[in-house]
């Protein structure tokens, strides 16, 4: 993947803080993702209420935003138009965002946007 220029991944199960991973060619940074933010786990396959998802991004949000007074942390979220985008889910992912870009030092940003941030922090490797 690095050969063929490609800087980050965002589609593998990873903790709250992006990672550095080595090749044989240039580092690739693997961005935050989960399982348990993702509305095709919760809704097309796990079959819960529309208002499950948002009571689990705002317990994982409330933790990851304590957490961060000690240092920056991402929290992805996997939403889908066709799921998430729907009538009677769209209103909890309006409040979701309502609330989390409400608090001081939250910004929603691109994957692109995540790796140019990670790289002022980082040495380069």
């Amino acid at each position: 993947m690095s050969a063929a220029g490609i800087e980050y991944i965002g589609d593998w199960v990873l903790d709250d803080e992006p990672v550095t991973l080595k090749t044989t060619h240039k580092p690739v940074v693997a961005l935050p993702y989960n399982f348990e933010l993702h509305d095709i786990v919760l809704m097309a396959l796990g079959h819960h209420p529309s208002d499950q998802m948002f009571a689990r991004v705002m317990d994982q949000f409330e933790c990851l935003y304590a957490e961060s007074a000690e240092r920056p942390k991402i929290m992805s979220i996997a939403m889908h138009p066709y799921l998430t985008g729907v009538p009677h889910r769209i209103k909890y992912l309006e409040m979701l965002y309502d609330y989390i870009l409400g608090h001081t030092g939250v910004v929603m940003w691109t994957g692109a946007e995540i790796l140019d941030w990670y790289r002022s922090q980082v040495p380069a490797r």
